[in-house]
Formats: C-alpha cells, structure tokens, sequence
C-alpha cells in the first residue's frame, strides 16, 4: 500500500484510502488546520476592532490581498492533485510557487511596514522642524529640509488665494495624501500582476543567457559551487538591482520635479503683494464712504475660482510622472511588487544556497541581496511624501482637509466650534457681523444674550486686472492705489 501510495502523490483522489486507513493522522491534522484558522479569525477580529481609520484601510487592502493569495494557493494544490500524470517537475514547480506565493504575501506585510513606519517617523520630524526650526537660517536645512520650507510657503499662498484658513500644519495635511498613496501601494491591482510578469519572464531568459558550470555533463543535475555563486549573483544584479535602478531613477525624477515646482514664478508668487494692495484699497475705500473695515481694513485674501484662481495657481499634478498622481502611484507599485517577488524567490530559493559558499561570498551575496530592499525601504517615505505635495497643491488644495484640520486646530486650543481663521465670519468685529448687545440689567451690567445676524461686505469694483496693475507697481517701487 505504501508503494501504491508513493506512486500517485500527485493524485488527491487516489490518496483517499491513505486517509480513511490513518484516522488518527488525519483527525491530528485536521485539528491543527481549525486551530490555525481560529486563530486567524482571532486576529482579524482584533484587527478590526482598533480605532483607525487609517489603519482599517491598510487592514482592508491587506485582507483582500491575502484573500487573492489565498485563492491562487487553493488553485495552485488543486492543480498539482488533481492530474494524476502530471510530471514530477511541473508537480514541483506548482508546489514551489504555492510556497513562493506564501513568501510574498509575507515579504508585502514586512516591506509595507517598513514603510509605514518610516512615514510615521518622517512626520513626527517635520511636525518638530515646523515647530522648532522652519524658521530659522536656510543655511542651516538640509536639501529635504529646504524644499519643505518652499513647500510650506507655496502651501500658504494657495489658501491664501483660495480664501481657506493659513493656521494648517502642512506635515498634518500631507500625512493625509501620504497614508493615502501608502495605501495604494499595497492596494494590488491586475496591471500590477501582469507587469510581475515581465520581471518574469526576463528572469526566465537570465538562465539561458548567463553562462552556469554544471557539477556534471548531464543537464539535469544540480550546479557545483561557482555555478551557485553565479546564478544566484546574476539573480540579484537583474532582479534587485535592475529593479532598484528603475525606482531610484523615478525617485530623483520627481524630486527634481518637485524643484522645478517651488521655484516656479507664476502669479502666485506675487499674490501676497497683491492682496495686500487689495486689501489696502478696500480699507481707503471704506474710509472715504465713512465705513469701518474689519480689523482696520485687514480683510480676508481674495477667494478665487474657477478661472480666476487657475490664473494665480498652477496645477501641481503636471510635475508627476504622466501628469497624473494614479499613473505615478501605478508605476511605484510595479517597482514594489517586483521587489516583493525579488525578496520572496531570495529567501525561498537562493538564501539556502549561499551557505554552501565559503563565508566571504556568503556575506556579500546576502548583504547585496537585501541592499536594493533596504534602499526602497528608506526612500519610499520620502517618495511618497513627493507625491503627496505635487498631488494635492496648487488648483488641487483639498479645502475639506484644510478647513477640518484648522477645526480641530482650534477645537484643540479652546476655541471650540468657533469660526476658523479665514473663514467670512472670522477675524471681524462685531459691528461687521451684526453682533449687538443690549444695554444691559437694572444694575446697568451688559446682558449675556446677544443677537446675531451675518451681514456681507459691500461688494468693491476690483477686477483681475486692477490687482495685478497693482501688484505691478508695488514690485516696480509705486504702490499708487487709483480709487
């Protein structure tokens, strides 16, 4: 029975008897299988129990990515039992890519995280930079430390356009975008698969083109120890460091773009000398109509739209890799998905082999081979943060996001559900917004209750044209206001 047995392995219909004769194996077995799965649901019940939104997106992305795992794997040992004639070789190729699969689903989990992490650790240090050090001497940033600094002030010169609140974090209003895209990346799609598939396939053709010393004539044996080294070092230059040159260079290209981006002159560069004359002239204005402007004529900046505010901001969205943050999101997860595979084939079938090198080799094929993770894992942080900027600027500020976190801003400060800053009820007396107290009790103290009505400024004849003669003359030396 043992050699009947033996023989159709690759047969689950045929093993039946196998089963039926060994109840205790297979009940033992059976029970570790349910404990497994118990322990599972366990978790994700957990999982699904922690308050974060964040957190519960990454889990969601996950768990349909493990569900899509799990299907494959199902396909994958349905297929190696089901025929019974089927070669040993494919029958081990079938059983390898289960395992490969199972590797990658834990590679994706450990590189994401990595991630995350360092994403969470960049935030806390731009949180502390906006705090302690934005401020300071430009000769002191560093390079990533600069460009943050322009980013914040093109940041405040689009609300400023936009007419939305200027008390915003901008490390708070990126980590939004950031955890977003971060998400995405995790997010798997099929054009994601079937870019795998190049990798593949050149990997495929790596094995007939590099030259590999077999320890005998006979093609199917195994390769001696200088046959190893060179396959498995050809392995990682194309798959890990091919694919590490591909990121990198998207790397660089959007930071060079982001440059390009901050140090852009557009009319939006000029919108602060511009409102300032705006606001002066309104402030002239109301005095020569015996009018009182709010705070002293300061008087919230233009809110443009439309094509208005397309003429005093650009659309940061052209920088990105196709003009487009999910085509630039796509491609970075291509170049993830094919390091998850790189680091999954590594582990499952090249890292035993390098044992069997002598210890100089050893080292420098394993250091070489986590090389290209260890670099994506440090530069992805900062990668995303470049998207998030060149996503979410320009015609593109999310005025939702910014209004909630100026809320919470003051919420967070006492201030309660009080009008944010640059909002039209905010920054105005009380005679500008129709609060009006009465007189007072009998003992001539002011009464708590107050009445309030909202009353909108008078509209003044200011055109695009008049602002920017104005912002004209200011830059030229003449800041002459015609009323």
């Amino acid at each position: 029975m043992a050699s009947s047995a033996s023989s159709d392995l690759s047969s689950l219909y045929s093993n039946g008897d196998v089963v039926l004769e060994n109840p205790i194996e297979s009940s033992a077995i059976l029970l570790i299988v349910v404990i497994v799965c118990a322990s599972v649901e366990y978790i994700f019940a957990l999982g699904k129990q922690v308050n974060s939104r964040f957190f519960q997106e990454v889990f969601s992305t996950l768990s349909e990515e493990v569900l899509v795992v799990g299907v494959l794997s199902l396909l994958l040992t349905f297929a190696a039992s089901v025929v019974a004639s089927l070669p040993d070789q494919w029958s081990i190729m079938l059983d390898w890519a289960h395992a490969c699969l199972l590797f990658m689903a834990v590679m994706l989990i450990t590189i994401l995280s990595a991630v995350a992490a360092g994403l969470l650790t960049a935030h806390k240090g731009w949180v502390k930079f906006e705090e302690h050090r934005m401020k300071a001497s430009p000769e002191t940033h560093s390079q990533r430390e600069a460009m943050f600094r322009q980013a914040n002030d093109k940041f405040l010169s689009s609300l400023r356009v936009c007419g939305l609140p200027t008390d915003v974090s901008l490390a708070q209003y990126l980590l939004k975008a950031e955890k977003g895209h971060l998400v995405a990346l995790a997010n798997l799609t099929w054009r994601s698969w079937l870019a795998l598939s190049t990798i593949v396939v050149l990997n495929a053709l790596r094995t007939r083109l590099i030259p590999q010393t077999q320890s005998t004539t006979q093609a199917t044996e195994v390769l001696d120890t200088t046959g190893e080294a060179i396959n498995i070092a050809s392995f990682i230059a194309l798959c890990g460091y091919g694919t590490l040159v591909i990121f990198v260079s998207v790397h660089m290209q959007l930071q060079r773009r982001l440059q390009q981006y901050l140090t852009l002159n557009t009319a939006s560069q000029n919108v602060e000398a511009t409102a300032s004359l705006r606001n002066a002239a309104i402030a002239l204005k109301m005095e020569k109509n015996g009018e009182k402007g709010p705070n002293g004529g300061d008087v919230p900046l233009l809110n443009a739209s439309g094509n208005d505010r397309e003429s005093f901001l650009e659309d940061s969205q052209t920088f990105l890799i196709w003009r487009s943050v999910d085509s630039t999101m796509a491609l970075l997860q291509a170049v993830f998905i094919f390091l998850v595979w790189y680091g999954a084939v590594f582990l499952l079938n090249a890292l035993y082999h390098t044992f069997a090198q002598n210890i100089g080799i050893t080292l420098l094929l394993i250091c070489g081979a986590f090389a290209p993770l260890v670099a994506f894992m440090a530069l992805a942080p900062w990668t995303l943060t470049i998207v998030a900027i060149l996503g979410s600027f320009g015609t593109n500020v999310n005025e939702e996001l910014v209004r909630s976190l100026s809320r919470a801003k003051l919420k967070a400060s006492g201030g309660g559900d009080a009008a944010a800053p640059g909002s039209p009820s905010s920054d105005r007396p009380a005679e500008e917004v129709g609060i009006t107290t009465p007189a007072g009790g009998n003992d001539g103290s002011p009464m708590m209750n107050m009445s309030v009505e909202t009353k909108s400024l008078r509209p003044i004849s200011l055109d695009d044209g008049d602002l920017m003669r104005l912002a004209a003359n200011r830059r030229g030396g003449a800041a002459t206001i015609a009323l």
